[in-house]
């Protein structure tokens, strides 16, 4: 039987409600991707000490991050920083790559650009809509934009890209320039497109 990994399973024992939190701004849960591929995950939970105790949690979630690296046989994520404020908890999780991202938290996930997400099998057939002025792409537009970055993603949470925004899915609020907040219902993909 597959075991079932990753820090939102660990955290969701512990927690009662899946929030979604920049290194800036700690109010919400948020997934930075760099440049290099390497992802950070900046969680925020409202944590619910009568069934766990700071250092019970803690051990708990670096526990599911060890059993992953010994399984994977590297050590692909880390817990960069714990804590907990005022019944929140913000752990911070650095992956090495979307996959182990993906994999690790059990999530359909995908961070790299057109050409290879198509390459990968993900349906490109899906509009996009331009942040600035509103115009839409489809699959040939978007095909044709092969060396564009894109992210595909089904959690409801923060992101915070390197680059500019250009297009997304009408699931995505772009908050800034390189941030925006996904929405996504019943296992629906979310889009975001950048060069």
């Amino acid at each position: 039987m597959k075991k079932k990994t990753g820090i939102l399973l660990v955290i969701a024992l512990a927690f009662m409600s899946y929030g979604c939190a920049a290194k800036e701004e700690t109010t919400a849960t948020t997934i930075e991707i760099k440049k290099d591929g390497t992802l950070t995950h900046y969680i925020v939970e409202e944590f619910q000490g009568e069934n766990y105790n700071e250092t019970e949690l803690l051990e708990m979630v670096e526990s599911e991050i060890s059993d992953y690296n010994l399984t994977d046989g590297t050590e692909k994520i880390k817990l960069t920083e714990m804590s907990v404020e005022e019944s929140i908890a913000k752990p911070i999780v650095s992956f090495e790559d979307f996959s182990c991202y993906a994999a690790f938290n059990d999530v359909n996930f995908f961070y790299g650009t057109v050409a290879q997400a198509y390459e990968s099998g993900y349906d490109l057939s899906i509009s996009l809509n331009h942040v600035e002025d509103g115009t839409t792409i489809s699959r040939d537009d978007i095909l044709k934009m092969g060396q564009y970055y894109i992210v595909i993603m089904e959690e409801n949470c923060n992101v915070k890209l390197f680059k500019k925004i250009e297009y997304t899915s009408s699931n995505v609020i772009v908050k800034d320039k390189k941030e925006a907040t996904v929405q996504t219902q019943d296992g629906e993909l979310a889009y975001l497109l950048f060069q």
